[in-house]
């Protein structure tokens, strides 16, 4: 790909890294000019970056005491230029606004000037006021009463968006709590998405649905290639992941069914900043949902919602975490 017309410069901390790696690869075929931190740049195990597809010169790297964990997307810090409306305005529908990651991305789609319409099982609840006091004009906030297996509070929520957020899931590890409200809230997103014709679905996974393969070695990299075997977390009872990826599955085919333009975001475990209340019961199972990553190894890949809710608000393919495009 050509250089950006103006050039654009990236720092990508610990670029060597598993998850950065990636993000260099797709930031030089996009134009982009990286800056890279690593704790030796002579260390043969960076030699991979220079091997990427890409002009060598808008590469650098740059020595740095000390290895990041985890790092954080850069944005604007302009507020005005955040904040100001889109003309004309853009509607985005976001499924299960009140949970985790579901915050964090109406949160920046307000400050971003989108219009914001939330699915919640009750607008009135008080664990979602916390929605209510972000940073943004609140007339383009609205929260629709919808649970993952109510259709016709779907398809109202949707109707008239240009784009949706599918980030709502049970978290359960009992198969009548997980597997069905999962399976059929996907079904029932993506086809209320096409009989709105809306522009575009991105569907939260999970490193879930991806992961867990016993038979697998330990030499394969996980990419978005990969499944989780449903056998094996049938036999070992693990429901949590089972659901997770018939869900993702169950996404699939309906979009490629209807012709709805799908992007698929593979989260890893992800760790507070909460911006819902922290004594949510779903949010304390969802930070003990990594004891049920157990496959052919445990996986340690730590995100920060606001990682995940920023890549989903650019509404593009590249972020972190595995993405599987559209076909």
């Amino acid at each position: 790909m050509s250089p950006i017309s103006t050039p654009v410069t990236i720092c990508v901390t610990g670029a060597g890294g598993f998850i950065a790696s990636w993000i260099v690869k797709l930031l030089l075929e996009k134009g982009y000019v990286v800056r890279g931190t690593v704790r030796n740049p002579d260390d043969a195990k960076n030699n991979h970056l220079w091997e990427l597809e890409g002009p060598k010169e808008r590469v650098s790297t740059v020595v740095i005491s000390r290895h990041f964990s985890y790092f954080i997307i850069i944005q604007t810090t302009n507020k005005t230029q955040q904040q100001c409306l889109l003309n004309p305005p853009v509607t985005i529908c976001v499924i299960g606004a009140g949970g985790f990651i579901a915050s964090w991305i109406v949160k920046l789609l307000l400050e971003k000037g989108y219009v914001v319409r939330g699915t919640v099982r009750n607008p009135d609840d008080a664990k979602n006021n916390h929605l209510w006091e972000l940073e943004g004009p609140k007339e383009r906030l609205t929260l629709y009463k919808a649970d993952l297996l109510d259709f016709e509070g779907l398809r109202e929520a949707i109707i008239g968006c240009d784009g949706v957020f599918h980030t709502a899931s049970p978290i359960s590890n009992k198969p009548e709590k997980m597997v069905e409200p999962a399976v059929t809230g996907a079904r029932n997103v993506i086809l209320a998405s096409a009989e709105a014709k809306v522009k575009r679905v991105i569907f939260t996974s999970s490193i879930g649905a991806v992961y867990m393969d016993p038979n697998r070695s330990h030499d394969v990299v996980v990419d978005e290639s990969c499944w989780s075997d449903l056998e094996f977390c049938m036999n070992t009872k693990n429901w949590y992941c089972y659901g997770k990826a018939l869900a993702e599955q169950a996404a699939w085919e309906e979009a490629k069914a209807r012709g709805v333009d799908l992007v698929v975001g593979i989260r890893g475990k992800t760790w507070p900043k909460f911006l819902p209340p922290l004594h949510d019961e779903a949010h304390s199972r969802y930070i003990g949902s990594d004891q049920k990553l157990k496959g052919s190894e445990r996986v340690e890949c730590v995100l920060m919602p606001h990682d995940i809710s920023n890549i989903d608000v650019c509404m593009d393919r590249i972020g972190i975490g595995l993405y599987r495009p559209c076909e």
